[in-house]
């Protein structure tokens, strides 16, 4: 909201009418980003309306070859001791079961349920993979273009198998096909708390810090029942 139209109660009216939007949608939590800082407005609005800060989310810009450095010692280590099973498939995403690619991430990142299309089609084409296992879905990393740089939007692997040759061997996969596709330079966003793995790959790649932002939560079912008569705005527009 513009500083000039401010507590006149559009904000907190725009707000409710998302909620109500997101409910109908059947999104469990609304996200967002904002500056780390405490005078900053809209930090405030969001605390006010119940949102809570989750995380400090960083952004990491670093080579496709250090990356790839990275992963690629420990994967030659699994390859050699067979600790990657012959079933294991990597398929482009857009020969992947699109329904379940999608429904696994937004399981464990659903800040992204407003920026994945249906049939994921902006990751078509891309290093983007899904790993599967006799037909079983392992986890995915999606991977795209935005403004002309190369970002990595999500690396989801399922329950039961992280921390194991499942990440090492998507990671090497997508990593691999960045640097044949000649991507020299790739980012990242990472929570620190919540992405502690390639938080630290970033560290070893020695990828260059961009910046940082807090990451804001609300749990719908924590809202109740919207009264749009109290926001202070007669009418908004469906």
């Amino acid at each position: 909201v513009g500083p000039e139209h401010r507590r006149a109660g559009i904000g907190t009216a725009l707000l409710r009418r998302t909620i109500e939007v997101a409910r109908v949608m059947d999104l469990k939590e609304l996200d967002t980003l904002k500056p780390i800082d405490p005078k900053d407005p809209g930090r405030i609005f969001l605390r006010r309306n119940g949102f809570e800060s989750v995380a400090v989310i960083c952004d990491f810009e670093a080579e496709s070859s250090a990356v790839l450095a990275d992963v690629d010692r420990v994967h030659r280590h699994l390859t050699e001791r067979g600790k990657i099973p012959p079933a294991a498939e990597l398929i482009p995403i857009d020969r992947s079961p699109i329904s379940e690619v999608r429904e696994l991430v937004l399981e464990y990142l659903p800040r992204l349920g407003g920026e994945l299309e249906p049939d994921l089609g902006s990751y078509a084409g891309t290093a983007s993979r899904a790993l599967t296992v006799d037909g079983e879905l392992i986890g995915t990393i999606l991977v795209k273009k935005v403004d002309d740089v190369t970002r990595v939007h999500a690396i989801v692997v399922a329950a039961g198998k992280r921390n194991t040759w499942a990440g090492v061997h998507l990671k090497h996969a997508v990593y691999s096909n960045l640097v044949s596709a000649g991507e020299v330079r790739v980012r990242f966003r990472v929570g620190e708390s919540i992405h502690r793995d390639t938080f630290k790959a970033m560290k070893r790649a020695r990828a260059e810090a961009l910046g940082s932002m807090e990451h804001f939560r609300l749990l719908l079912e924590d809202v109740g029942e919207i009264d749009q008569s109290k926001t202070g705005v007669s009418k908004l527009p469906v």
